[in-house]
């Protein structure tokens, strides 16, 4: 879809689901509210969980949390 208009847009899309609308929010919350330098940084790797957890189950958020550390654009 054009709204997933780059790569950590269209990796989070590809693995909730194809659900476009939960990507973009997901993509949306973890810019708007990530910590600068938070690899490595086990307090703030924990927040970014924690927003993550806000969009998917519990079950899926460590999945998604290492797609997101991968994703150079955070």
């Amino acid at each position: 879809p054009a709204t997933m208009d780059s790569s950590a847009k269209r990796a989070l899309f590809d693995n909730l689901g194809a659900n476009e609308k939960l990507a973009s929010e997901l993509d949306s919350d973890i810019r708007t509210n990530k910590k600068d330098d938070w690899r490595g940084d086990r307090i703030k790797e924990k927040g970014l969980r924690s927003i993550i957890r806000k969009h998917v189950p519990d079950s899926e958020v460590e999945r998604i949390f290492n797609l997101v550390k991968e994703q150079k654009e955070y």
